[in-house]
């Protein structure tokens, strides 16, 4: 029992972590529902992220979304969220962004993504990681257990999930080159027969900047899979794609890597 009390005490104090730091905190606002999340997680009720929003009140998460037309003909099918790796504002390690992509997601279809999520030893959040992803309904990747990954993974095929994944791996301000692995991830949605939606946000003078592209071409990935003698070329050549697109709504500063001279597949 005291262990577990421990336990509780060390994952509260880590969550609450993630809004500590310049430019990371939350408005007064907001911080009864970080209480409110916290609670739900030590009373192992399902966290699911839509309902969390209201953690980001005190900050303009409405005025600056656009794109939400485009999952009009797409709602009720299965999709892959593809969205870039924003670190900043509000929550640590892109959450703010997460929780705004999130609620309008869930607004759009009914449904909640499941978040393909990385880890990252040597900050103290790995420390919750696994407890949190149980209860969040996340799929762990980049894991010491990599055949449990695949396993739900495919579960979450099979149940036409949305899911949605940060090609970049690690946050930035701006866009750092997608990682081969999320080019195949990219590869097994189409031949799933899912939309492919790539994501672009940011936060600036406390405002979410969100934008969702049309769908991509999903004909044009699999020819790419198909042409290349190397797997590896071909999804990375995959990857670039969504993100040279993500990059096209953001502005030019906050492109990164995808900022000059490279040239999406088609």
């Amino acid at each position: 029992m005291f262990k577990e009390r421990l336990q509780a005490k060390v994952d509260e104090f880590i969550i609450r972590y993630i809004q500590l730091g310049k430019n990371h905190g939350l408005k007064p606002e907001g911080k009864p529902y970080l209480r409110q999340f916290i609670d739900d997680y030590k009373r192992g009720i399902p966290l699911v992220f839509s309902r969390y929003i209201h953690m980001l009140d005190g900050f303009d998460y409405e005025s600056n979304i656009s794109g939400l037309d485009n999952l009009e003909d797409i709602k009720n099918q299965p999709m892959l969220i593809v969205a870039n790796h924003s670190n900043e504002g509000p929550l640590r390690g892109g959450h703010g962004q997460r929780l705004v992509i999130s609620y309008y997601i869930n607004r759009a279809t009914q449904k909640e993504i499941r978040w393909l999520h990385g880890g990252d030893k040597t900050t103290p959040q790995d420390l919750v990681r696994k407890r949190l992803a149980q209860r969040s309904n996340t799929i762990l990747v980049r894991d010491d257990d990599p055949e449990t990954s695949r396993t739900l993974i495919i579960q979450a095929f099979r149940n036409k999930d949305i899911m949605g994944i940060n090609p970049e791996g690690d946050g930035s301000k701006t866009l750092l080159r997608g990682k081969p692995e999320a080019g195949r991830m990219l590869w097994l949605s189409t031949i799933n027969n899912y939309s492919i939606v790539c994501v672009a946000t940011y936060f600036e003078k406390d405002t979410f900047f969100l934008n969702i592209a049309p769908p991509l071409d999903n004909e044009i990935i699999k020819n790419a899979a198909k042409q290349s003698s190397h797997r590896n070329t071909a999804f990375q050549q995959i990857v670039d794609c969504a993100m040279h697109t993500i990059a096209q709504h953001l502005p030019e500063n906050r492109r990164g890597y995808y900022g000059e001279s490279q040239k999406p597949i088609t």
